[in-house]
């Protein structure tokens, strides 16, 4: 009997000892840079990755005692199975945690179903707009704000959808031209016609110091809570309802975008690096092209839905706005979103993610070369970890500083090239550079593209109300997407880049259009009508009247002839005409033949 203990005992201190061997064999494999997935052991039954040997595997191979146990004994085994099951598990999860140096070579993405575009033959600004701004908002706009003046001042408004639909016009124009100030607008030094004659000044500053997109009082107060932006709601769901309808490139970016506000409000953020940094805070997810396709306003807890809760706010942005795209697409982020969470995450949702990522979000286990040993090396180098399940790998790159990546989609295979500036030796030089940065690069900007455009004429000027700044951006958004559309369906139909109406100019002639669409009547001055006539006495300068655009010239019927009586002539205003005349059209103003032999008349106003 003592013989058999020391024996049971000898044999327990020996399959101790193996344990040990073979857990000391497991970390010094992970820590090495041996790559060992080459070796095919799928034919060798005692090669199974996971298994361990333990106590209760030998015991069970090289003893008889347990075909004496008992019931109750084979059932505490059975609980012993399952616990060595779990432990292999456990010990599978630390060896997909696993890094190494080693070749990247993840899954397949699936590839993402066609977009089928609709037709846009023969659409002008206007068309194209209606996508994001159409005249329902115009009626909203024009009920919620009579509305809720006539509550406040007990006065009528009367406004109409035509008459919001004009003073956006004008907001348009009035962006592209960037007076100082607003007022000077309808100065008689600097006034603008198409401004100054569709809409008086003091019925402009009314209307914008009144807009509403609610009746504050249909409000709840629980509905307030859940939603800070109810002021504005109504109008993002319009915008987000038309950028729901666009072409989802495979490639898409996250980032943040600033709508500029810096007066009293109490979500407003402080962005580092942003054009504009101090603001309402939304998270964008757009095209490369700059096209931007949803939007999702920070307002702190009340954010995001209830389900997103387990994740911070930076995954949790992410995982919102990607929730409606089929699974192939790629996620193109920066260092605020990336982490290794949100990368899992996104690969059980079918789709590939590439963002720098900050040290700090790294696994422990990821031991990249150190700045030191990189600079020594020099510029151009590249060290890339794989997980084990070669399903994410992080890529550091040594440029002037060092570059971290996380990527589910590439690491630095195919290596290529950029050029440089090099101060040692004065002259530019080729550096060796990773393919996951350079398609980052090409990738990554979508958001600030979107940024710039809004920046060129934006509908920007001073005011304490968050909810007109917050309008104008999205009205100026809506803009920047609609000519970004306008260009790409000019491309596709072969047209020069050079030859494609310019965002400025597209802008204002959609402002124009809006402007005649709305056929605001505005009651002037008759005798400043009177005096606007081009002959002038004598002997002083003449008042020139502008040459009207063609929306102006086929307004209505207010366009008929009228004989300027006397010895009165002056030149035909029509384009190719160089003949005198007496003949004045009563809306535009302007000179224009009517006799027998010529009726530029008629022509200038087909």
């Amino acid at each position: 009997m003592d013989s058999s203990k020391a024996s049971t005992s000898k044999q327990s201190t020996s399959i101790f000892n193996v344990e040990q061997d073979a857990g000391q064999l497991a970390d010094l494999l992970d820590m090495s840079d041996l790559d060992l997935s080459d070796l095919d052991l799928e034919d060798d039954e005692d090669a199974d990755p996971t298994f361990l040997p333990t106590p209760d595997n030998t015991t069970q191979i090289g003893s008889t005692e347990s075909d004496h146990h008992s019931g109750s004994e084979e059932s505490s085994e059975d609980e012993e199975t399952r616990g060595h099951q779990e432990s292999n598990e456990e010990n599978a999860e630390t060896r997909r945690e696993g890094w190494r140096r080693r070749y990247f070579n993840p899954s397949q993405k699936p590839d993402v179903s066609p977009f089928v575009a609709s037709d846009h033959h023969n659409w002008d600004e206007i068309s194209y707009f209606n996508q994001f701004i159409d005249d329902e908002l115009f009626t909203l706009i024009s009920e919620k704000t009579n509305q809720q003046y006539f509550f406040e001042k007990q006065k009528l408004l009367n406004s109409t959808p035509q008459e919001i639909k004009c003073f956006f016009g004008i907001s348009f124009v009035m962006s592209c031209l960037q007076y100082p100030i607003l007022r000077m607008y309808w100065q008689r030094e600097w006034k603008v016609p198409i401004i100054s004659s569709a809409m008086t000044r003091d019925r402009f500053f009314t209307l914008r110091s009144n807009l509403k997109l609610v009746f504050d009082n249909e409000i709840p107060d629980d509905s307030r809570k859940a939603d800070r932006l109810w002021k504005v709601r109504p109008l993002f769901d319009r915008v987000l309802k038309g950028c729901s309808e666009l072409e989802r490139e495979e490639h898409l970016c996250v980032d943040e975008m600033i709508i500029p506000f810096t007066g009293n409000l109490g979500i407003k953020q402080y962005v580092k690096g942003k054009p504009n940094p101090v603001g309402l805070k939304v998270f964008v997810l757009a095209n490369s092209n700059g096209v931007v396709l949803d939007l999702l306003p920070y307002q702190g807890d009340t954010t995001f839905p209830p389900d997103y809760a387990k994740y911070g706010v930076s995954s949790a942005s992410v995982l919102y706005l990607v929730r409606n795209l089929e699974p192939g697409h790629v996620i193109f982020h920066d260092r605020y979103f990336t982490s290794l969470k949100l990368t899992d995450e996104l690969l059980k949702r079918g789709l590939k993610s590439v963002g720098t990522v900050m040290l700090n979000r790294v696994p422990k286990t990821v031991c990249p070369l150190s700045d030191k040993e990189m600079s020594r090396k020099g510029r151009g180098t590249i060290d890339v970890l794989v997980r084990n399940d070669h399903e994410v790998a992080v890529t550091k790159w040594m440029d002037n500083k060092s570059v971290l990546m996380l990527s589910s989609m590439l690491a630095d295979e195919p290596v290529n090239q950029c050029r440089r500036w090099s101060k040692k030796e004065k002259k530019y030089i080729f550096v060796n550079r990773p393919a996951v940065v350079k398609l980052y690069n090409e990738k990554m900007g979508g958001v600030d593209l979107a940024d710039r455009m809004n920046s060129y004429c934006p509908i920007r000027s001073r005011t304490k109300k968050w909810t007109v700044r917050t309008i104008s951006h999205l009205f100026d958004l809506s803009v920047s997407n609609s000519w970004l559309i306008f260009r790409q369906d000019r491309l596709r139909e072969g047209e020069m880049l050079k030859n494609i109406q310019q965002l400025r100019s597209f802008k204002m002639t959609l402002g124009q259009k809006m402007i005649a669409a709305s056929q605001v009547t505005q009651h002037t001055n008759e005798s400043e009508s009177e005096s606007d006539i081009e002959e002038g006495p004598s002997g002083k300068r003449r008042k020139v009247i502008p040459f009207p655009p063609e929306y102006q010239r086929k307004l209505n019927a207010d366009h008929m002839p009228i004989m300027i009586s006397g010895n009165v002539y002056q030149k035909c205003r029509k384009p190719g005409c160089k003949k005198l005349c007496r003949t004045k059209c009563s809306k535009c103003k302007i000179f224009v033949c009517l006799n027998a032999d010529r009726n530029c008349f008629s022509a200038i106003h087909k």
